[in-house]
């Protein structure tokens, strides 16, 4: 079978269009960090659009059209696919920043998936797919910047790292050289 490109657009989408599919993977700790994710959002911008597919392009002989047709009653237009938690931090920065513009999203546009299953697997493979930094690789990351400027409130502000993480690797940095060559084997990131 031939693969082919299943993206049409990017576009800046209303936030009131937009609605969280049934078939996200993430069901768990869905607000865990969502407050650190909304002020990095804030300070740099959303470095990774959301994924989406327009509702009004299933056609009635398609899988996902009955359970997604009231959708469009409720005038909502795209489902997301990935981007779950990028898409609840803008609704918390609508609402803590209501005149600053963040009532509109930037989201990649696909055709819609063949089922639920490969809305599914999107999803899935979205999540399994990204590397987490190492503890180590944070660690050095923040306390450079924390020794360029020498404030964790600073490095926060300037940069949209939570004062709490900021202070967090901070301290990992300054653990004595045994605890911090053996971080990765009692740390749970």
């Amino acid at each position: 079978m031939a693969r082919t490109n299943k993206f049409k657009e990017f576009k800046d989408i209303p936030l009131d269009k937009l609605y969280l599919g049934k078939s996200n993977v993430r069901t768990e700790n869905i607000e865990e960090g969502l407050d650190d994710l909304a002020e990095h959002i804030y300070a740099n911008g959303l470095l990774e659009t959301i994924i989406v597919f327009d509702i009004r392009d299933l056609k009635e002989s398609h899988p996902l059209y009955e359970s997604r047709k009231d959708f469009l009653k409720k005038k909502k237009t795209h489902e997301v696919i990935a981007g779950q938690r990028r898409f609840n931090a803008f609704l918390k920065l609508m609402e803590d920043f209501p005149k600053e513009g963040w009532d509109t999203i930037p989201c990649h546009i696909r055709v819609p998936p063949d089922g639920d299953e490969e809305r599914k697997a999107i999803s899935l493979g979205e999540g399994l797919t990204q590397l987490t930094f190492t503890l180590e690789d944070a660690i050095g990351a923040i306390d450079a910047l924390y020794q360029k400027y020498g404030d964790e409130k600073l490095v926060a502000r300037k940069y949209g790292i939570s004062v709490r993480l900021v202070k967090k690797y901070v301290k990992f940095a300054r653990l004595p050289k045994i605890l911090q060559d053996n971080l990765s084997a009692f740390h749970k990131q």
